[in-house]
C-alpha cells in the first residue's frame, strides 16, 4: 500500500522561502506541495537552497518534515523519474514553473560535440580552472 502521511505533511507544512539579490528581497511561506480545492498537485516548490530552517516548528514536527522530505528525495532520485535529452544548437526548453506541477530541472554541464570559436574555448577553460575539455573527465548523462 502507499504511505500518503508524507504528501500529507509536504502539503500542510508551512515554509519558509526566501531568496535575496542586489535589487531585490523575495520572500513566502507555502508548503512545499501546494494542493487545490480537489486534493490535486497545484505547485510543487522544492528548492533546499531557498527554504528557511525549521526553527518555527516543533521538534516532533520538524523531524516528521525531515523524514517526509527523505521520502521525497527518495522518490526524486529514481533513475526512471529522469527525463535528460541533449540540445542541439538552435533548440531550447521552456518550463513554466508555475504552471508544471511536479518539475524539477537541473542543467548538466557541456559535454562537448560541436566547434566552439576562440571566445568559448576560452571561457571553457577559465571555468574549468584552465585545463582543456581534453584534460578533464567526461561527463555522464543518462
Amino acid at each position: 500500500s502507499i504511505d500518503l502521511e508524507p504528501n500529507r505533511i509536504l502539503s500542510t507544512t508551512p515554509l519558509t522561502y526566501f531568496t535575496v539579490d542586489n535589487d531585490a528581497h523575495l520572500a513566502t511561506i507555502e508548503p512545499l506541495i501546494r494542493v487545490d480545492y480537489a486534493g490535486n498537485i497545484a505547485q510543487f516548490r522544492h528548492n533546499d537552497y531557498d527554504r528557511a530552517p525549521l526553527t518555527h516548528r516543533s521538534f516532533e514536527k520538524a523531524s516528521a518534515f525531515c523524514k517526509a522530505h527523505r521520502k521525497l528525495l527518495e522518490v526524486m532520485r529514481r533513475f526512471e523519474m529522469e527525463f535528460c535529452t541533449k540540445l542541439q544548437v538552435g533548440e531550447m526548453i521552456v518550463v513554466d514553473n508555475q504552471r508544471c506541477a511536479g518539475m524539477v530541472h537541473v542543467l548538466s554541464r557541456p559535454t562537448g560535440g560541436r566547434v566552439a570559436d576562440e571566445g568559448e574555448e576560452a571561457h571553457r577553460q577559465a571555468a574549468a580552472g584552465g585545463r582543456s575539455r581534453a584534460q578533464r573527465s567526461p561527463s555522464t548523462t543518462r
